[in-house]
Formats: structure tokens, C-alpha cells, sequence
């Protein structure tokens, strides 16, 4: 369903115009919908059942293939937990965007992509996750189909990446098998956040490539876990520099230790 508080709005056209000054804008063009996750106020992905993880993940899933089939440049699905996060409502949901254009972000880790492929020729992903289970210092769940870990530099503390061992690039392909098993990793991943940091905020982002890039066989979709435990103050904001105030090497342990069944 749309949201009521839009950051986008499907009215216009993604046309460039620039005022008297040379400023250029562009209309906020776009679609942003909200996933209403239960109709229980009190459920949460941390306690819910895999099959009920896993048909939230199906609604990601299909609107994410009907906003690429209606034109999006990019769509990014994303879950905010509690105010910290940015949530607004308290009842369990989930949000969608749709953009009009590829944003600054998605184009600048697939520049990286395409240069750690011409340099290597593998894909980044692949070698990211072989260098994690290589050191398994940081892994926190291994199922038959992902991985979770902790990257070797995070952006926040506590940051963990839910990443299928063989994925598509876009997360608008994955397979219904996949989706079911994320359900559970996922779930799990978010009762052990939960369980040891004492339910923080967080935000959780699927990863995926832009509409246009989806035949880069070097992407690979995946899940971002954020918790929001700090407030980036003026050194981070002035530099763009991350200061993360604990080590993968001894908060994956935590997580992998406080993981429900």
C-alpha cells in the first residue's frame, strides 16, 4: 500500500529543470509503499514464526518485481526498528521505494564491483564471503544456503550481512527455496540481536542491483542488519568517516553465542 508520508509520489515526470540561479531539480518521482508485516501489534520478525519471516519476504519480493516491471531505476526495501531507527509507527512494518534514478550509493558500490572484476576477474561478493569463511573469525550463522557474518569494516557496531552463498544480482530473482531459507536465518539473526543488545533500533536493507545492472554477473543481492547503538556526531559527518566502537572479531562471537534455535 502507498505510504501516507511519502517520500516519493507517482505524479510527473523524471524531468531535470533548473531554476534562474542554476540549481537543477527534479520532481520527486517514484513510488513509496509500506509492507503492513501482521495484523498483531505486537509481532515482530525477532519472534515470529519462519513462515511468517518468510511471507514477509515474498511481499518484498513480488512488489519489488512489479516496480522494476513498472520502470524503477533501482528499488531498495528496508525495515526501520523503533524511533532510533526512523520508524514513525509502531505497528510492524516494513517499507519500499521505488526510484526514479539509480542513487549516488548503488552506483558507487557497483563502480567498485567493476573495478575489483576487470582488475580480478571474480565478483567482490564471492571473494568477500570466501575470505570471511576463510578466517571464520567473524561468521555468526552458516546454513545451506547463506551466510551470516560480520564485515571485516563495518559502518556501525554490530553490523551484519545476511549473504546467500550462490545469489542472484537482483533480489527480485530469488528463488522461492532461497527466500525460505533466509526465514530462518533471518529470524534467527534478529533474536540474537535482540537477545544481546537488548532489542536496540535498527535498520535492516536489502541489497540489490539497479534495474539496468541485473545482467552484471559480478552483483549479488544481500541483507544488511544496523543497529543503531551511537548517533554519528560531527567528525563522522564532517569526514564521512565511520567510528565504530567495537570489533567484529569479538561481537560475532557475542551474536553467534545469544542466537535462539
Amino acid at each position: 500500500m502507498p505510504n501516507k508520508f511519502a517520500a516519493l509520489e507517482a505524479d510527473g515526470a523524471p524531468a531535470r529543470q533548473s531554476d534562474a540561479d542554476g540549481f537543477v531539480s527534479m520532481p520527486g518521482l517514484g513510488r513509496h509503499e509500506v509492507v503492513i508485516e501482521s495484523p498483531d501489534h505486537d509481532w515482530d520478525l525477532a519472534t515470529a514464526t519462519d513462515g511468517e519471516v518468510e511471507h514477509v519476504l515474498q511481499a518484498y519480493r513480488a512488489r519489488h518485481r512489479a516496480l522494476r516491471e513498472a520502470g524503477a531505476a533501482a528499488v531498495i526495501a528496508f525495515r526501520n526498528h523503533r524511533e532510533a531507527a526512523g520508524t514513525s509507527l509502531e505497528h510492524p512494518h516494513s517499507q519500499i521505494v521505488a526510484c526514479p534514478v539509480v542513487p549516488d550509493r548503488i552506483r558507487e558500490q557497483t563502480a567498485v564491483a567493476t573495478a575489483h572484476y576487470d582488475r580480478f576477474g571474480t565478483s567482490p561478493y564471492v571473494d568477500v564471503l570466501e575470505r570471511e569463511l576463510r578466517g571464520g573469525t567473524r561468521i555468526v550463522l552458516e546454513s545451506a544456503g547463506f551466510v551470516v557474518f560480520q564485515p571485516f569494516a563495518g559502518t556501525v557496531a554490530h553490523e551484519t550481512w545476511l549473504m546467500p552463498r550462490a545469489g542472484t544480482t537482483s533480489f527480485a530473482d530469488a528463488t522461492d527455496e532461497a527466500l525460505a531459507e533466509l526465514a530462518m536465518v533471518l529470524r534467527r539473526t534478529l533474536g540474537g540481536v535482540a537477545q544481546l543488545l537488548d532489542d536496540p533500533a535498527y535498520n535492516l536493507v536489502v541489497e540489490s542491483a539497479a534495474t539496468r545492472d541485473e545482467d552484471l554477473p559480478f552483483l549479488s543481492w544481500y541483507v544488511r542488519v544496523l543497529p543503531r547503538l551511537t548517533v554519528p556526531a560531527g567528525f563522522e559527518l564532517g569526514s564521512g568517516v565511520s567510528i565504530v566502537p567495537a570489533v567484529p572479531e569479538e561481537t560475532a562471537p557475542a551474536l553467534r553465542a545469544a542466537l535462539p534455535d
